[in-house]
């Protein structure tokens, strides 16, 4: 039987903690309100990623000083799940183990935690940042695309295919969910504990990460730079109104399938 959907991670492994959610937070490089469009989750270096879904690799990106709409991901792969309407992104990768346009099932290793950022993250402890975004209004691929401005909170879609996630990262597996680490298909190990591909030394035990601060894009420093209470507000307003354009169409055409 098909398994359907998988963890991102093995929370076997390790604790697979959820350091940190979907919404607001203070950021740690800054130390003024954020928005985090996705899920941070604590993992060794070097563990397997697994795609959620099954889908399509739409972009796999590397770990270089320049690249467009894509800077502070590092080696990240997108993936788009044409059966649902949505896409994943996996980020900060150690390495990844796919190809652009490669067809994955739930449960394949597609790469491996790791801490990579194109630089823009001196010290960012090592772990696997996981977004869920919707298409455009226009049916097109969010990707790349402003930071928070089509996502979702990646636990709604995990809760939907039946891989919920709590705060403490425990996943509970629905019926059809994969099991990964337990079969064949885990691959991903054989790089646990090495050296990171990005030059540094192999991290050591894991760090808290409360308050990490992710991607964000220039705009959003300009304005909370000068005042972060008025960009709070302005920012906080239009993510809040994209995302629930976003939830309302995703609605609508999952209903109508």
């Amino acid at each position: 039987m098909e398994c359907l959907a998988s963890p991102p991670i093995n929370p076997r492994l390790s604790p697979g903690r959820l350091s940190s959610g979907y919404g607001g937070r203070i950021g740690h490089t800054t130390g003024l309100p954020s928005f985090h469009a996705g899920n941070d989750f604590i993992s060794p270096y070097g563990a397997p990623v697994y795609a959620v879904r099954r889908g399509t690799v739409e972009h796999v990106l590397r770990n270089e000083p320049v690249t467009s709409g894509f800077t502070g991901y590092g080696n990240a792969v997108v993936i788009r799940h044409e059966r649902d309407g949505v896409w994943t992104l996996y980020a900060h990768l150690a390495r990844t183990h796919v190809a652009r346009g490669q067809a994955v099932a739930a449960g394949d290793v597609i790469g491996a935690v790791g801490r990579t950022n194109n630089g823009k993250f001196p010290g960012m402890p090592h772990h696997l940042h996981f977004e869920t975004r919707f298409a455009r209004a226009d049916g097109s691929s969010p990707f790349p695309g402003p930071y928070g401005s089509f996502n979702m909170d990646p636990q709604v879609f995990l809760r939907e295919v039946e891989v919920g996630c709590n705060w403490r990262g425990v996943f509970s597996l629905g019926r059809d969910a994969c099991r990964p680490w337990s079969s064949t298909r885990l691959r991903g190990l054989a790089g646990l504990g090495q050296a990171p591909e990005d030059g540094g030394a192999a991290p050591g035990p894991d760090p808290d990460m409360e308050g990490y601060e992710p991607p964000v894009e220039d705009w959003w420093y300009l304005i909370t730079g000068s005042n972060w209470a008025l960009g709070a507000i302005i920012g906080g307003g239009i993510l809040t109104a994209a995302g629930a354009a976003a939830l309302a169409d995703y609605d609508r055409r999952r209903r109508r399938r």
